[in-house]
C-alpha cells in the first residue's frame, strides 16, 4: 500500500468471523519480499485457527515491554 505522504506498506487483509481486518506487515524497504512473505504465512496461520494477528502483535510486544521493566 502506498500512502499520500510517499510510505510503502505490506499489508494483509483477511476476515475473522465475517468481520473484515487488516493486518501491517512492515514498512517497504525495511522489511523486503521475502521476509514479508514468510511474515504473511505466519499470519494466515494465525487467521486459519482463528487469532487476529493484530491482537497477536499487540500482546507479543507488551510482555517485550514488561520484560524490559
Amino acid at each position: 500500500m502506498l500512502t499520500a505522504s510517499g510510505q510503502k506498506y505490506w499489508r494483509y487483509r483477511f476476515r475473522i468471523d465475517g468481520k473484515p481486518s487488516m493486518y501491517t506487515i512492515g514498512e517497504y524497504p525495511a522489511v523486503g519480499a521475502a521476509e514479508a512473505r514468510k511474515l504473511l504465512t505466519e499470519a494466515r496461520a494465525l487467521v486459519e485457527r482463528g487469532i487476529n494477528p493484530n491482537l497477536q502483535k499487540k500482546s507479543a510486544a507488551g510482555t517485550t515491554r514488561a520484560d524490559l521493566s
